[in-house]
């Protein structure tokens, strides 16, 4: 199911991590149905499902706190759910979530989780006009991903900050960002 979700197959990936979903619900394997709920919110997420994101999300989240597993997969779904928040407008629950999720990671010194949760605060941010803070916080998210070589990541966070940059009329940074932002996407 996660290769036909990275190859963008998203019908083929769902039908079977739906199938290990229902193997592991009968089995009672609560880390294996949380592996596949969030797998399912992933493409949902990807496929602009908001909802049905949400409601996986919020599953993933359940079983790591009745069970205390999955404590990567139960703080990422917070981030998710921070970000599933901010594309369906409702701002005030994202910035609940996103300030748990980057306070989370902090705690844990999760180098990895802790450079999406900046870059998710700082969509946020950048979607309620306040471009300096997302510029501040992709900034972080940017060097934080570099220094784990997630070159996805750092793509993301140095285009969102040239939006932010160019909002505030800064367009030869804007032009930086975006400049290394699209040079890092073509080497993926």
């Amino acid at each position: 199911a996660s290769v036909f979700e990275l190859a963008g197959d998203y019908p083929r990936g769902v039908q079977l991590a739906e199938k290990a979903l229902t193997m592991a619900q009968v089995s009672g394997l609560d880390r294996h149905a949380g592996l596949a709920l969030d797998l399912l919110g992933n493409i949902a997420l990807l496929t602009s499902e908001y909802d049905r994101a949400n409601e996986l999300f919020q599953r993933v989240l359940a079983i790591h706190e009745q069970t205390g597993r999955l404590e990567q997969r139960g703080r990422a779904a917070i981030g998710y759910l921070g970000l599933v928040a901010t594309e369906q407008g409702r701002y005030d629950v994202a910035l609940q979530y996103n300030q748990r999720y980057l306070a989370s990671c902090e705690a844990m010194d999760d180098r990895h989780n802790t450079a999406h949760a900046q870059h998710y605060l700082a969509y946020l941010w950048l979607r309620l006009g306040y471009f300096a803070r997302a510029i501040a916080l992709d900034a972080q998210s940017a060097a934080g991903a570099g220094a784990i070589g997630d070159r996805d990541l750092r793509s993301f966070a140095l285009h969102a900050q040239a939006w932010a940059h160019r909002h505030l009329g800064q367009l030869p940074a804007a032009l930086a960002c975006a400049s290394e932002a699209v040079t890092l996407a073509h080497k993926l």
